[in-house]
Parts: C-alpha cells; structure tokens; sequence
C-alpha cells in the first residue's frame, strides 16, 4: 500500500509469498491495521519491490511487510 501521508510503504504477508521479492533489511516497526483497536509491536521485514508507474517507468520501491493492511469491512 502506498501512502504519501506514512513515512513508510507497506505490503501484506500474502504478497510477500506470492512475488517472492528481494529482502534487504529487518527493523522494528509499531503499527496498525485500518480498523483495528490495538498497535502492533514487531520486527519486520523490508524488501524491494519494482512498481510500474502511470508514466510507464518502472521504479524501485522499499516496502515494510506486515500480516494485515485492513481488517475485513462489514
């Protein structure tokens, strides 16, 4: 998810394993998800990740993956 607002990019644990992209560091991160109540206190993992733009480049990107991005609507 790409957020100008964050100071960080976020992908879920679902595409982690469906892409397989490039690890490139760990860190602590506290976050949470759109709708839950509690933050979320862990190491994550960093990758690289290549976006393809609306101009048609395509760009490198760092992205912190975390298990859940939003909590399912009702």
């Amino acid at each position: 998810m790409l957020d100008s607002g964050s100071d960080q990019s976020y992908v879920t644990s679902a595409l982690v394993k469906r892409v397989s992209p490039s690890l490139i560091d760990r860190r602590p991160v506290t976050y949470s998800a759109f709708g839950s109540a509690q933050p979320n206190r862990s190491y994550c993992n960093v990758f690289s990740l290549n976006v393809l733009c609306s101009d048609g480049q395509c760009k490198s990107m760092n992205f912190s993956e975390i298990p859940l991005i939003c909590t399912p609507l009702r």
